[in-house]
This record gives structure tokens, C-alpha cells and sequence, in this order.
């Protein structure tokens, strides 16, 4: 196209010449047209093989399959995976570094409510059934922990009101106790902050009971073993924090004068781990 438009222009130029000038002047616009003709051909034609060798240079070399190239491309896939493998475990890795964590040490002051179940009067007469009324208790534990597991050591005390014995006789009284325990167990992991554990320990605990039966003052006090179960729920909100709800099921031994009995405690615990 540009070739055709520059031959009407100068066909145009060179008949506008013939109308004007005389032969002399012709014949030198003529050869200064030849002369222009013959340069811009040649630009014409520098431009065309310039466009060629682009459009050849960016075609893309033809890649030849071999066994080689083959076991090339296996290794290559193979490391692509591992590396994607591995960023995928490295960001899972990043995802758990806010997790609370979950070893060392801990103090846990806790509070709770407690009832007694089969507390007997060894009188003359037999054996005579105390009814108790709720009680409270509170203590603390000190100890370790793993991921998965606790021991601890365990002070607490407990005080609750007699209600009533099988008599028709007045009657008041109270019980009270401090205990030391070890303990132990295992946990359980529900989600990120949130653990089960149960477990047991043994001990004893410095009992002391006395009543009022219609005027007549009976007391014991004693140091009797006995041993606990377990089991609780704990939320961890922060690495340092805890807040947990515990039942524990206590069996203490007999006295002289009493028998032995059982204790069901449900403690709400706050602390520390550091």
C-alpha cells in the first residue's frame, strides 16, 4: 500500500513537471525521482527483512523428547512436590505457633462444693447413719505438666454442717479436713485451647468430727490415708492462663469412732503456668 501511494506521488510530481518545465528540467526531475525511487526501495526492503529475522528469532526452539529429557522432567516434578510439601508443612507450622503452650509448670488455686455420702457413728447401740449438709472446700495444686500428662501435688480443706443422724434426738455437729494428695494423669486435647484429663492420686487427710446428741458431746480427730479419681475440663485462653471445672470423688478411711466415707467434690480452679 505505501509503495502504491508513492508511485501515484510521483507520477503526480513528474506530470506536473512535464506541464512546466522544459525537456532539460524533466530530465533532471526525472533522474532525482529515479534517485529517490531507488532509496526508498531499498528502505522498503531493509524493513521487510528486518520484520522477517524478528518474526523468526521469536518463534520458540522445538524441543526434542528424550529419555533423558524424561527422567529430567521426573526429578524436576518430583522436587516440585517435596518443595510444595514442605511450604504447605512449614505454613501448617506458623498456623500453631499461636497456640497456647502446653509444658511446665503450674499453680491452680481453686474453690468448690462438696457432699458426704455413707458417714457412720460407731455408737453402743450400732452403727448410726450422719447425714451431711453441702460443704465447701477449697486448696491448691503445684506441679508439672506435659502435652499429655500432669503430676502434681495437691493441699486442700473441706468443712461441712452434720444435718441430722438416724435418732429422733437433737442433734448438731460439723466435720472438717485437710488433706494432702499426689497426683497423676493423662489429657486429652479437644481442639486448640480446650482439654479433657482424668486421673488419680493418694494421700490422707487430718480429719477431726464432732456432734452435739442431745447434750452428750462426741469428737475424733485423726490422721486416716485415702486416695481420689478424677476427671476435668480445662480452657486455656493464653499460654499463662487456665481456667478448669473438676469432679473429684474422694474415699477416705475409718476412724475409731466414725466409719469410713465418700466425698463428691465439683471445683472450679483458676491459675497460672509459667
Amino acid at each position: 500500500m505505501f509503495r502504491i501511494w508513492l508511485r501515484l506521488f510521483l507520477a503526480y510530481i513528474s506530470l506536473f513537471q512535464i506541464a512546466e518545465g522544459d525537456e532539460k528540467d524533466l530530465r533532471e526531475w526525472k533522474e532525482k525521482i529515479e534517485e529517490m525511487r531507488l532509496s526508498l526501495s531499498g528502505i522498503g526492503e531493509k524493513i521487510d527483512a528486518l520484520k522477517e529475522e524478528l518474526s523468526v528469532e521469536g518463534l520458540p526452539n522445538p524441543i526434542l523428547i528424550t529419555k533423558e529429557t524424561q527422567k529430567a522432567y521426573k526429578k524436576a516434578e518430583v522436587y516440585v512436590t517435596d518443595n510444595a510439601f514442605s511450604q504447605n508443612h512449614n505454613s501448617m507450622g506458623n498456623i500453631t505457633e499461636g497456640k497456647p503452650n502446653l509444658k511446665g509448670f503450674y499453680i491452680l488455686p481453686f474453690i468448690g462444693v462438696l457432699t458426704s455420702e455413707n458417714l457412720k457413728w460407731k455408737s453402743i447401740v450400732g452403727d448410726l447413719e450422719i447425714d451431711e449438709e453441702i460443704g465447701l472446700t477449697t486448696g491448691l495444686l503445684i506441679g508439672y505438666e506435659g502435652r499429655n500428662f500432669f503430676s502434681d501435688i495437691q493441699i486442700f480443706y473441706t468443712q461441712n454442717r452434720m444435718k441430722s443422724i438416724s435418732l429422733p434426738l437433737s442433734f448438731s455437729g460439723e466435720s472438717e479436713g485437710v488433706g494432702v494428695y499426689f497426683s497423676g494423669g493423662g489429657k486429652i486435647h479437644l481442639n486448640q485451647f480446650i482439654s479433657y484429663s482424668i486421673g488419680a492420686g493418694v494421700g490422707g487427710v487430718s480429719q477431726g468430727m464432732s456432734f452435739l446428741l442431745s447434750g452428750i458431746s462426741v469428737k475424733e480427730e485423726d490422721f486416716v490415708m485415702s486416695y481420689q479419681l478424677f476427671s476435668g475440663v480445662e480452657f486455656r485462653p493464653v499460654d499463662y492462663i487456665s481456667i478448669g471445672l473438676r469432679y473429684r470423688w474422694l474415699n477416705i478411711e475409718e476412724m475409731k469412732l466414725f466409719s469410713d466415707h465418700y466425698l463428691h467434690l465439683l471445683e472450679l480452679r483458676l491459675g497460672f503456668h509459667f
